[in-house]
């Protein structure tokens, strides 16, 4: 299940899959399509389907191929871009339905930058609950050959020309960016010849 730009999301994440499989040297055991896009194991009969969630009414057409089936997992790619807990609501409440006696839920999504984001709130009150585990995770926990120097190279640069951003998108970290006009204003105490030699004073 993926968000707002669908389409992308879910060829990056089928692409993402396949690259496994094969990494894991497991190709036989594997058939996959891209019309529909679909994963499937003949040995067990599982599958792993991918949706798009840009109108989560698309999550009704997700249909079984037998009554016998059902659905025991579901995997939400960029959790944090769908529309709310409304949305995720509905979407839950469809796949659910006839769904196995152990359900199992993965939502995986980039830390926004502003910590009252629906997505963080809902996450804190799951975990809190004991209804969800929350692992937290960064790049610097990932081995680094499987980023490679560049993207290295990359997070070094942003932490050099904006170490909030670096915390954000590199560290996870909700710095509270969100709505900022100005990211580097300094309040303070101004003399009357300070603010005579300044070209602009509003």
């Amino acid at each position: 299940l993926s968000s707002a730009a669908s389409d992308v999301y879910k060829r990056q994440i089928f692409a993402s899959l396949v690259s496994a499989i094969r990494r894991l040297g497991v190709e036989s055991e594997f058939e996959w399509t891209t019309s529909p896009m679909r994963i499937t194991r003949p040995s067990t009969g599982q599958t792993i389907m991918f949706r798009g969630l840009d109108d989560e009414e698309k999550a009704k057409s997700l249909t079984l191929d037998s009554p016998e089936l059902y659905i025991g997992f579901a995997c939400w790619e960029e959790f944090d871009q769908q529309k709310g807990e409304r949305a995720v609501r509905r979407v839950e409440q469809t796949i659910k339905r006839g769904a196995a006696p152990m359900f199992w839920t993965f939502r995986a999504f980039n830390t926004p930058a502003d910590p009252e984001h629906w997505a963080h709130l809902y996450a804190a009150r799951m975990e809190e609950s004991g209804e969800a585990l929350v692992l937290r995770s960064t790049y610097l926990d990932v081995p680094p050959e499987f980023l490679g120097e560049e993207f290295l190279k990359d997070a070094e640069r942003l932490k050099a020309v904006s170490e909030e951003a670096y915390r954000n998108e590199y560290l996870g970290e909700a710095v509270g960016l969100t709505g900022r006009v100005f990211a580097n204003v300094e309040a303070q105490e101004v003399a009357p010849e300070q603010a005579a030699s300044l070209k602009w004073v509003r």
